[in-house]
């Protein structure tokens, strides 16, 4: 396994509304196991995929039937000429589930987002998706 950075669990809270402060305050949490190295529930991909080192900081949003997770995917760079940071190379990558514990990736299993053209913001990398919906539209930022 190449890095020891795997999704260990996903947080999953579904509300109708949000819950108070208080109601927060007292809930306790269990972490269940995942199918993934380590008990994860999304493993890092095979060599040479853009997750291939590591996935992490998933945001995941639950429209009352499937569970849709995007997450960076890092992978050895590729690039020669030092401008990567620490020489990992960065996408956001995107699953599906019906459970919250089996995770399908879909986009054939390429970044959903990936990094930009030669000189542009995103021309380095990309990191921390966050996602929210009104459940017919999903925004990133």
């Amino acid at each position: 396994m190449p890095f020891a950075h795997t999704l260990v669990t996903a947080l999953l809270l579904t509300t109708a509304t949000p819950p108070s402060a208080d109601t927060l305050a007292k809930l306790t949490f269990q972490r269940v196991p995942g199918s993934g190295y380590g008990n994860s529930c999304l493993d890092a991909g095979e060599e040479g995929s853009f997750h291939s080192g590591y996935v992490s900081t998933p945001t995941v949003v639950f429209d009352g039937e499937v569970y849709r997770m995007w997450f960076v995917g890092g992978a050895p760079t590729k690039l020669t000429d030092g401008s990567a940071p620490y020489g990992i190379d960065t996408a956001i990558g995107m699953a599906t589930s019906r459970d919250g514990l089996e995770w399908e990736l879909v986009n054939e299993g390429k970044p959903v987002f990936d990094v930009g053209p030669s000189g542009s913001a995103d021309a380095i990398g990309l990191s921390h998706p966050f996602v929210a919906s009104n459940m017919k539209h999903f925004t990133s930022s």
